[in-house]
């Protein structure tokens, strides 16, 4: 690769990541050049969370090393609090739920959730909450109310700063809730046969993403199927 290059690669990715700190973006209206766009945004996006991910599991083989957990008792707790994992477990049995738990995302599924669940970025929740992935919350206060839901319900359509903080939310979510297990699990078996994670491998567990249950598992790979 030249320096040419590579230096267009780094302006290309810094803009893209100045523009994850802005709580409103907006694409292309041209619908091939807001996909173009889109994908382009996201997939960065993923990847920064991705290499984030990574450099956790650096901690996190460093904690399980026999002798050390006292010595990291704090950046254990710390994990088992982000990762959703109960204060009253083991150490030993909270690091081998951190192993599962702590994954990277195929960067096509990443893409392809954000486009359907936000419509490329033109949903109401996209523009008003920086909500690429239709994250609910269920209180009053917590965000955005649906316009389709019941007058008395309580679900609300989280609000983030910027869509960097959706994806990493996301991410958090897809790691963490039970609905989601196995998704980690299927993941988890493909690593330790040394086989690569992609996303036709991790739709069928998305089962319960959505309402519209096997329609969207359809929908979800088409779209990922695409080439980025």
């Amino acid at each position: 690769i030249s320096l040419r290059e590579s230096d267009e690669q780094v302006a290309r990715e810094l803009f893209f990541l100045t523009l994850a700190s802005r709580q409103n973006i907006s694409f292309e209206t041209n619908m091939t050049d807001r996909q173009e766009d889109f994908v382009n945004y996201f997939a960065l996006l993923a990847e920064r969370e991705n290499r984030r991910i990574e450099r956790t599991r650096k901690i996190l083989a460093l904690i399980s090393r026999p002798g050390t957990a006292e010595a990291y008792a704090d950046s254990l707790e710390i994990l088992k609090l982000y990762y959703r994992i109960s204060a009253d477990q083991s150490d030993q049995s909270a690091l081998q739920e951190l192993d599962v738990r702590i994954g990277q995302i195929p960067i096509d599924l990443v893409v392809a959730q954000a486009a359907i669940e936000s419509g490329w970025g033109s949903s109401r929740f996209a523009r008003d909450a920086s909500n690429f992935f239709g994250e609910q919350c269920f209180s009053h206060e917590c965000g955005l109310k649906p316009l389709s839901v019941n007058l008395n319900s309580n679900v609300r359509i989280r609000i983030f700063d910027n869509p960097a903080e959706s994806v990493a939310s996301y991410f958090r979510n897809l790691n963490t809730h039970a609905a989601y297990s196995e998704l980690r699990q299927v993941r988890r078996k493909r690593l330790k046969a040394n086989e690569n994670v992609r996303a036709s491998n991790l739709i069928p567990s998305l089962i319960e993403y959505a309402e519209t249950g096997k329609d969207y598992l359809k929908l979800l790979k088409t779209v990922s199927s695409a080439p980025l």
